[in-house]
Parts: structure tokens; C-alpha cells; sequence
């Protein structure tokens, strides 16, 4: 079993059911190959179904779904081959991009900015850094060595003004401020986004993310 056949039968797969997906980031090695894993955005509405042709074209694959987890806006699933036992494909499919029930883009926006590579989609640049960003600084407070490289080269060709409109949008002015601030320095400060307050107080959002989390922590 190739992964690039696999790949590239389930984009296909997608396009063919009018799937609106898009890889969110690390693609540079697909189709070909992938690192850890591949990081599938799609639209809400639209989750179940691509999770449906994702393990209908394992199957046809030699490729059989082994392990599923679910959280908030998130599903995680695993893919073995019988014949070589320690090919494991781990797809994260993302219905939003958020910091526990807290978004920090709204999906539709995301998936308007796609543009095609190869045979699948990838965000716009700006949209790609920004939700990177992100990330990594909700997670650990900086972005992290290991983009430093990529993030600073992209940086030379982004649109500072479409990245201050986003951290404007979804942070209280002082961390937006602080962040487009430091931008070429993302990696050597402390910072934690602070979103805006009615993100924060999203009560369906809020519900949701702690019964799937507790679901997930013990398993009923």
C-alpha cells in the first residue's frame, strides 16, 4: 500500500462529494509522504460524511480504522495496514480551530481562503501563520523552535494587514497589540493570547467542550 494512492484517492473522494476540506498545516511532504500526521479541516456540517469516505477509501486501501477519539471540534483516527503492521496513518479531522471551547477563527472563513495544491487545498498564507500563531501561543505562550525557519520566511511574504485584522477580531487590543508587535520575535517571548470576552462566554460551546472531555477522560 502507497500512501500517496491512498492520499490522493481520498482527496479525490472528497472533491467528489463536494467535501469543503482543506490540509491546515505541515503538507509540505504530501502527497507523497506526511510527518506525524495529517491535519484535515472541514466543514462542521460536513464532518461525519468526510470521516465516512475517509475510512471507505482506507478500505479500499488495505487500510482499516483501528482507533477513534473525539473532543471538542476534533476527531482523531487511526489507520493500520495488516501487512505492515507499523504504517499508521493519523488523521485529525477539525471541525474549528479553538484553545478549549474558545475559537480563534471561524471555520467558513478559513475554508474561503483555500487555494489548491497538487490535489488537495491548503489555507492562504496569512490565514495559515495567524492560526499557527495561534496555536502555538495558546498552547505554550510562544511559537515554538521548531517553526522558526518556516515562520520566518513566510513572514517576508504575508500581508501584515490581513494578520492584524484577525488578532483584532478575536484578541482584546493589548494582546493583538502585543503580537503584531513581536511578530519576528514569536519564538523569544512569553505570551498568552486573551481573547475577546464574548468568545470566552460562549455557553453551547462551553457545554459541549467539558461532556466531551469528561466522555473522553472516562470513557463512557
Amino acid at each position: 500500500m502507497e500512501f500517496e494512492n491512498f492520499f490522493r484517492a481520498l482527496c479525490s473522494s472528497l472533491d467528489n462529494e463536494s467535501i469543503s476540506f482543506l490540509v491546515l498545516r505541515n503538507y509540505e511532504l504530501l502527497p507523497l509522504s506526511f510527518g506525524n500526521d495529517i491535519d484535515l479541516l472541514v466543514s462542521p456540517a460536513q464532518v461525519n460524511m468526510a470521516k465516512e469516505i475517509i475510512i471507505k477509501v482506507a478500505a479500499k486501501q488495505q487500510l482499516h480504522f483501528k482507533k477513534e477519539r473525539v473532543r471538542f471540534n476534533f476527531q482523531s483516527l487511526e489507520l493500520h495496514n495488516s501487512t505492515y503492521p507499523k504504517l499508521i496513518i493519523k488523521m485529525d479531522i477539525f471541525s474549528g480551530v479553538t484553545k478549549g471551547w474558545v475559537s480563534y477563527m471561524e471555520v467558513d472563513e478559513i475554508l474561503l481562503t483555500k487555494t489548491k495544491r497538487d490535489c488537495f487545498y491548503i489555507p492562504s498564507l496569512e490565514v495559515e501563520i495567524y492560526c499557527l500563531i495561534m496555536k502555538e501561543m495558546y498552547m505554550y505562550g510562544y511559537v515554538r523552535s521548531k517553526y522558526k525557519k518556516y515562520f520566518k520566511e513566510k513572514l517576508k511574504s504575508i500581508d501584515l494587514n490581513i494578520i492584524k485584522s484577525l488578532l483584532d477580531k478575536y484578541l482584546k487590543r493589548n494582546s493583538s497589540e502585543f503580537i503584531l508587535t513581536n511578530l519576528n520575535e514569536l519564538y523569544e517571548v512569553k505570551h498568552f493570547p486573551k481573547p475577546k470576552l464574548k468568545l470566552i462566554f460562549s455557553f453551547n460551546n462551553m457545554v459541549k467542550w467539558f461532556y466531551l472531555n469528561f466522555k473522553d477522560k472516562f470513557g463512557f
